[in-house]
């Protein structure tokens, strides 16, 4: 009997492209019809502005600690950190940041979109820059 995948059963070798940004980067590893999976590297002390997904995700911090930035439900910032080994719910809608001021590398997983992984922006990457030095200082 054997076990795991024949070479005619593997569709196509996947070679993800990394989107560079100020902050890190954001890699799409799979999209399939059932769900969606990402990396995102965030450079040390640096961090990404707000934002926003149209479906929910778990965040699995894989290495570093995370400063997660989020907005609660009457708009008032919080924070907190997620340490390498933890998930974090992502709710749909829920407004976040993700910085680290060693460096960290996070997993998102959750059901495939419509559009694609595409996050919506609610602030400028000069203002995640102030907002995580007002955090470190």
């Amino acid at each position: 009997m054997a076990y795991g995948l024949t070479l005619d059963q593997v569709r196509k070798t996947n070679r993800p492209v990394p989107v560079t940004t100020s902050w890190g980067s954001m890699t799409s590893l799979t999209e399939m019809d059932e769900y969606a999976m990402s990396r995102i590297d965030i450079l040390p002390g640096a961090g990404q502005p707000l934002h926003f997904f149209a479906s929910e995700y778990q965040a699995f911090v894989e290495s570093g600690e995370v400063i997660a930035r989020t907005l609660d439900g009457a708009g008032r910032p919080q924070t907190g950190a997620v340490s390498a080994g933890e998930v974090l719910p992502l709710p749909r809608f829920h407004v976040h940041g993700f910085s680290s001021a060693s460096g960290a590398v996070v997993y998102l997983f959750g059901p495939r979109s419509a559009e694609g992984f595409h996050t919506f922006a609610v602030e400028t990457e000069e203002a995640a820059a102030a907002a995580f030095g007002a955090l470190s200082s």
